[in-house]
Parts: structure tokens; sequence; C-alpha cells
């Protein structure tokens, strides 16, 4: 699992609205752009910051500047040994900071996001105190006081001047597909397709019931966990949760936090980038099922577990919210319900993205340090950034699509013939046109808390869905269709009649310069395209004993 960076369990720091990028992105600005110190200060204060921390360190700037003594990394942390928190507060810690410096034009929009997030702390605090004083029977003049108390932690004059998500994106200018795969390509070359699906399905995460799922199917060495790592870097680190194989009891002791009233553990989902770096253990795709297909919001189930002398025992496991999930696998074979449940994705394996990821490496790999500045103070990676974290802060529940005659036409027109799996498909297609929707959300109308796609967002999700829709339409991974569309069809052409199994794996060996396992094409990649009705098997004529392949061509 990745470690974060600012970690919201650290002693101290509960569940409470907050920032931590915000935070971070500030006080970056601070310690490392004197002039950045007059803006932010004259309209926070220590108080302002939730993370303990981050309270001590911006009143030991504050501290420093009245004094008439520089506040930077240097003298920060020289401050800071000579007060009680030197051991909770280490200079790593506060050097880490530096890391999250915004851009300039935006910082008033990170002091923005602080401020809003402790005005809604505030207004919680006041509401819990007037709840407990009217439970606790207190006198009724208290309670008034707590009412106009309440109350005046909603002016309608100060509204504005706090300002939200909305306000602190209004200089986040519309971003279409192209500018998009400019930013995603600084680390990801080639694959245009899947890193757009895969960012967009990182992206629904922060909507309550918008959220959609995709699956890698791949070969190894192919890349397929590359694309979701990269952009999963994009996305603040308490949010993304990447594992590797393990059973359902590991994952759940995990993930989860356990809960006595419960007996047992207990996962909340909402807001989160799932991502299964390797195939996850067939019993915990099970479990999980109702929560992909966003069947349930909350659920529950028992699992066995070992006690300290070895005994089993029953075990109470409580799910809540919809993750935004990504698998990655090298297993070719898919279950009809996960295939279902997934845009179905394979990195691209041409000779260009190759020779491409290969100049990357040798980049990467040449200076790493250098490397990784040069990436990480990218000014239009860092804008990507900043606007995610504006759309998290933003809190959208979901994303509307107003009109529907324009999907119907664009969508039906071209089936003459309509098939059980168009239920599905469509559904896929406007998960696409709601993630284009929720990127630009500030370009978009709003209904309180709900975005209003517009049609822009139905161009862009049109075009990319008919980049993919012929695999997905066949329930496959791009890499299995791809055997089937240039190699199997190809070298039936050529020879005019039915191929043996030897016969399409040289003809594979001739087109990727690379072997197939005969195990894996025969177990994996000949059911798959067989269920999809791509190919038949038939027996030889010359020989009963040995079967031959026959591509359903038109397909």
């Amino acid at each position: 699992m990745r470690s974060k960076t600012l970690n919201s369990q650290e002693p101290g720091i509960s569940n409470r609205p907050w920032s931590p990028e915000a935070e971070a992105a500030v006080l970056g600005a601070l310690l490392t752009d004197s002039s950045a110190t007059q803006q932010v200060l004259q309209q926070l204060s220590p108080d302002d910051f939730y993370d303990p921390r981050h309270r001590v360190i911006c009143r030991t700037i504050q501290e420093l500047i009245q004094q008439g003594l520089p506040a930077d990394l240097v003298t920060v942390c020289n401050a800071l040994k000579s007060t009680d928190h030197a051991g909770s507060i280490p200079a790593s810690y506060v050097a880490g900071l530096t890391q999250a410096i915004p851009l300039v034009a935006h910082l008033p929009h990170y002091v923005n996001i602080v401020r809003q997030e402790a005005s809604r702390r505030r207004k919680l605090r006041a509401a819990e105190q007037l709840v407990e004083t009217l439970s606790n029977g207190h006198p009724e003049e208290e309670g008034h006081q707590l009412i106009e108390q309440l109350l005046g932690e909603f002016p309608a004059s100060n509204e504005a001047d706090l300002g939200s998500a909305d306000t602190a994106g209004a200089d986040f200018q519309p971003m279409a597909s192209t500018e998009l795969l400019k930013v995603l390509g600084q680390t990801i070359k080639r694959d245009d397709e899947n890193k757009q699906i895969t960012f967009l399905c990182a992206l629904s995460a922060y909507t309550e019931d918008a959220q959609f799922n995709a699956m890698y199917n791949a070969p190894s060495s192919t890349g397929k966990s590359y694309i979701p790592i990269e952009i999963s870097a994009l996305f603040p680190n308490e949010d993304v949760l990447a594992v590797g194989y393990c059973s359902p009891t590991a994952f759940f002791h995990d993930v989860g936090r356990y809960v006595k009233d419960l007996q047992g553990y207990l996962l909340d989902l909402s807001r989160k980038i799932l991502i299964f770096l390797d195939q996850p253990h067939t019993l915990l795709l099970q479990h999980l099922r109702p929560l992909l297909s966003h069947d349930k919001k909350e659920f529950h189930l028992k699992i066995t577990d070992k006690s300290e002398k070895g005994s089993l025992r029953t075990k109470n496991i409580s799910i809540k919210g919809f993750p935004a999930v990504i698998f990655c696998t090298g297993n070719m074979k898919i279950d009809e319900q996960e295939a279902t449940r997934f845009f179905l994705l394979s990195p691209e394996t041409t000779q260009e993205k190759i020779r491409e990821a290969v100049y990357e490496k040798i980049r990467k790999e040449a200076d790493l340090e250098a490397y990784r500045l040069s990436i990480n103070q990218n000014p239009e990676r860092k804008l990507l950034k900043a606007r995610i974290a504006a759309i998290k802060a933003a809190r959208i529940k979901t994303v509307k699509i107003p009109s529907t005659q324009l999907i119907e036409e664009q969508f039906l027109g071209k089936r003459t013939v309509l098939k059980p799996r168009d239920m599905r498909d469509i559904g896929r297609l406007m998960s696409l046109i709601k993630g284009f929707a929720l990127l630009n959300f500030w370009h978009r109308e709003r209904q309180g808390p709900t975005v209003i796609a517009n049609p822009s967002d139905h161009e862009e999700a049109f075009r990319l869905w008919e980049q993919v829709s012929v695999s997905q339409e066949h329930d496959l991974p791009p890499y299995i269709f791809q055997v089937y569309q240039e190699v199997i069809a190809p070298a039936f052409q050529a020879k005019g009649s039915g191929l043996t199994r030897q016969e399409v794996l040289k003809q594979y060996f001739k087109t990727y310069g690379r072997p197939l396992a005969a195990w894996q094409f025969r177990q994996e990649i000949l059911p798959m395209l067989d269920t999809a009705g791509l190919i038949v098997e038939e027996p030889d004529p010359d020989d009963k004993r040995r079967m031959l392949i026959v591509p359903v061509l038109g397909k």
C-alpha cells in the first residue's frame, strides 16, 4: 500500500473536514517565497490549519516575521528545535512541505480552500455543541444562545469572502482531452485511450455515485500496472490504496479498521481510488462484487480468521462507499461477471510505443533525482494536480446528463440489431461523459452539489468511446482482440483455410517479434475468442485428431 505523505491517521488528526494538499501547498509557498507571506498571513491564522504540525509551523513562521527575521526552511527548522515540538516535527517533514509548492498564480485558491475547510470545522463544532446541549437538557436560554452562535457561523456576507472550491478554481480554464493527454504524456508515452480512461476512472472517485472501474489485462512486462501507478501519482496520497495480491482476510485487516462494537472491521471506501497491482484472490473478488456493481452502498459480510490459539473464528466486515477500482492482471481469461463491471484495457505494445518508453527510461535512470525534479516542477503537471485537489474539495455528489437525445441518436444509430451487452456498454459511455463534465465542473451548470454535463462532454466521450468500443463490445481485453485482428485473421486470409495452433504461434512471433506461450494461447486466449464468437474450431479434414482455428470474418 502506498505510504501517505500527510497521514490523516496521525496522532491528533481525526476525521474532520480539511485539505492536507492545500495546507501543505500554502506552507510550502511560505517557506520558499518571502513575497507570499504578507498575502497568506493576512488571510490565514495558524488556527485555520487543521493538522497540529501545520499550526505549529505557521505560528513559527508568523513569529519569525514579527521579529523581523527571515522565515525559510533553515530558520523555521532551527526555531522548531528550541520548542517542545522538535520531536514531532522533524526537519525532514518541513522539507517535504517545500515539494508541495503550488503555482504562484494559484496560491490564492489554496488559501481559500484552507479557509473554507476551517469554516466548515467551526460550523461543525458549533452544531455538535448545540446538539449536545439540547440532548443533555440544558436551560432553554443556553440553547438559544448556542443557536445564535451557530447562525453566526453562517453569515451570508461571509460566504463570498470565505471562498469555496468553485471560486478557488475560477481561474481553471476548460480542459480538453488534448490538453489532458499532453500532461499525462509527460510520463506515459502513447496509450492515449488507456491513460484518458484511467484518469477519468480515478477522478470519478470524487463523486458519490458516478464512479466506474477499469481492468488492465496483458502479458507480463507490458506495463499494465505502470499506467495506473503513474496516474495515481497525480492524486492525493491518502486517497489512493494500492495493493498487491492478497487474501480477503489480509485485505480487510490492512485496509479496514477494527471497530469493537461491530466485532469486526469497517472499510470506508468512499472517494477512494483502489488499485490492485495483481489479480486479487478469487474469494476477495467475489466479496467485492456488490461494490463493483454499485448494487449496495453499504453491505456486510462474514469471514473466518484464525484466533491466537489457532482455532477458526468468525469476523464481521462492514463495507461502505463506492470507490473507483482499477485491476491489473496478467490473466487473460476473464469471468463473464467481471467483464461486465469494468472497462477492459491493455497497454499499447507497438514498436513506436516501446521505443519511446525506452528513451524515457534512459532519461529517468540516467539521473533519477533530476528527472523527478523536472516532472514535479512542470507547471502544467502542477496545475493539473491543483485542479484535482480543487475537484476533491468541491464535494461533488453526482453528474447529470440532461439531454439524452444526442446519446440515443449516436449510440443507437449505428446498431441495426440491439444486443443485451448494449445495455452495459451505454453505461460505460455515460461514465465517460460524466468524467469529462467533472473535469471541467467550473464551466458547467450546477444544481447545488450536482454538475450538469453539456454537449462538449458528449463529444469528448463519444470520440474516446469510438476508439475503444470494438473490444469492449466483445467483452475482450484489447490485447486479445489485437491477436485476432493482427494475427489470426490475416494468417487465415493468407492461407485460405483453417489454422493450426502452431501456425498461429508462428504468425504471432512474426508480427510482434516475441513468442506467445502455447499454454496461454490454448487456455486463455482461444476460449475468450470462442466465447466472443470471433472464432470456431473445426476438425482438420486431413487429421481428425487436430482442430483448426477458423475466424468468423466480418465480426
